[in-house]
């Protein structure tokens, strides 16, 4: 239970080193007088190098390793794949159960064949590495494109070579004497795994969260008479040619395969638990979108003997042929054992110290948990600060201070009405969160033109849900300029825009 996991956290001796930043009077108060109390104070790691375990070679996992890499450790990334980019890379292969319930094939990649970001490649892109009309010239580029985009930061970080490539991590054990055993083995399919099991002093977990579905319980499911799939499975509109098919879901996904599938489709409805944009119209067709055969409703509330699907508020949608959900995917860690350094409980981590450090053990550190952000650049500073953490050159609150911390979140997300498998969701408020983060690590800010160029995209979306991605969008430099404009001071586009700059200090 949490409360169970929380007790075991505050009576958690931890063996640290004292922290020495005497020598940095320039910190804030809280910041410097738990640096000069050290371990009686403060979570501390001893200072230098370690061997760091980075299980994933996505996104996060290859910003974990460069940042890793500049703070001196020793780094092995873990991948399950035969290349590098995690979720990016387009796999037309799909599970055995097109719910991925139970599969036997276990398929990595969500990616549908016409997929483009939902966000311009420049918000999205690494700080010191741009996205930019090199890579492609279209401000929302498809999978294939961010799969390269991520290869090449690879290669130019010097990471290719840190990489194990077809391994699967199996286990990830904390071991008595500190430290961690991380068993892999081979991910071919087919013939018998060979595994080996190696000793780490910290562990990165990259493993991303749009892997495993969410597929929502619905009463008489049994009686629907046609196909079912989780949007996880779907690559191309074609199986669903001159058929009436339900959508579950209205957020990105729900939106991209409504109207793509529309295009061969008979019909589509969509159906969603949460609010659905009034661009889609009131029970019909968008009043300016590209088809007149998408219907919005209200959600399933039960399938009929008949197999006919019963709506909240009484309508009765009929002949559907196919259900397809785009309703999302769960948090899943299957090489850690439940409830040990931290538990799962209705898409909630706990207990996790800002959103990153299991507080009973914070040689391990999760990137990439929070969700509705702009990935990249968020994953190179929680990368940061577990880097600066394991060498010692920033410290962590007492343990009893981050599980008063933790509490105060859950508690203040509860008064805000926010669902529990919510909770890492974090939309606007990772702008604060991300100068946190930069703060503590002594990292510049990201510039304002990210946040400018990120909510008119957001904008756009919202206007015109159908085309946003080739909705007009200014360019970086005007952006650059803008938010030069508001804050006063010119701000580097990417160069080291987040390099590390300041002293750190102890959290």
């Amino acid at each position: 239970s949490k409360a169970g996991l929380l007790a075991l956290l505050l009576a958690t001796s931890f063996e640290v080193a004292a922290c020495a930043f005497a020598s940095q009077p320039q910190l804030p108060e809280r910041h410097r007088m738990a640096s000069l109390a050290g371990a009686a104070a403060a979570t501390c790691i001893a200072q230098g190098g370690k061997r760091v375990a980075v299980v994933g070679a996505g996104a996060a996992g290859l910003a974990a390793a460069k940042e890793m890499l500049k703070q001196g450790h020793e780094v092995t990334v873990i991948e399950q794949a035969a290349e590098v980019g995690g979720v990016w890379c387009y796999d037309d292969a799909v599970e055995d159960d097109p719910l991925s319930n139970g599969s036997k094939r276990r398929v990595h990649s969500s990616m549908y064949r016409s997929l483009r970001t939902n966000l311009p490649r420049e918000v999205m892109s690494y700080s010191d590495f741009p996205f930019d009309e090199s890579f492609s010239p279209l401000r929302y580029p498809p999978h294939t494109v961010v799969r390269d985009y991520l290869a090449a930061y690879a290669e130019a970080n010097s990471l290719l070579d840190l990489v194990s490539l077809g391994r699967r991590v199996a286990s990830v054990e904390p071991q008595g004497g500190g430290g961690w055993a991380v068993k892999h083995c081979s991910s071919a399919e087919g013939g018998e795994e060979a595994c080996t099991t190696e000793e780490f002093d910290a562990v990165a977990v990259c493993n991303g969260h749009y892997s495993t579905s969410f597929v929502p319980e619905i009463p008489g499911m049994a009686h629907f008479r046609g196909g079912l799939m989780h949007s996880h499975n779907y690559r191309t509109p074609a199986p669903f040619d001159g058929k009436k098919v339900v959508i579950v879901g209205a957020s990105n996904s729900g939106e991209d395969l409504a109207q793509e599938v529309s295009k061969v489709a008979s019909e589509v409805v969509m159906t969603a638990r949460a609010y659905l944009r009034p661009e889609w119209g009131r029970s019909g067709s968008p009043p300016t979108g590209p088809r007149d055969n998408i219907y919005r409703w209200r959600p399933i509330r039960l399938v009929r003997e008949d197999g006919a699907l019963e709506l909240e508020g009484g309508d009765v949608v009929e002949g559907a042929d196919h259900i397809i959900f785009c309703t999302g995917y769960k948090y899943a860690f299957p090489f850690l054992e439940e409830g040990r350094e931290v538990a799962v409980d209705d898409n909630m981590i706990t207990p996790l110290y800002q959103h990153m450090f299991p507080a009973s053990n914070p040689t391990m550190a999760f990137i990439g948990l929070p969700a509705k952000i702009v990935p990249f650049p968020q994953f190179e500073l929680q990368s940061r600060l577990a880097a600066m953490v394991w060498s010692g050159k920033v410290s962590l609150p007492s343990p009893e201070e981050m599980a008063h911390e933790i509490e105060s979140e859950i508690a203040a997300k509860k008064r805000a009405g926010v669902p529990q498998k919510y909770f890492h969701v974090q939309g606007g408020g990772q702008f604060p969160y991300n100068d946190m983060l930069s703060k503590i690590t002594g990292s510049k800010p990201l510039p304002l033109w990210r946040r400018l160029m990120y909510e008119d995209s957001g904008r756009h979306k919202r206007e015109r849900p159908w085309d946003y991605r080739d909705a007009p969008l200014g360019t970086l430099d005007e952006y650059v300029e803008k938010a030069a404009r508001i804050t006063g001071s010119d701000q580097p586009a990417f160069a080291g825009e987040t390099g590390e700059g300041a002293l750190p200090g102890a959290w």
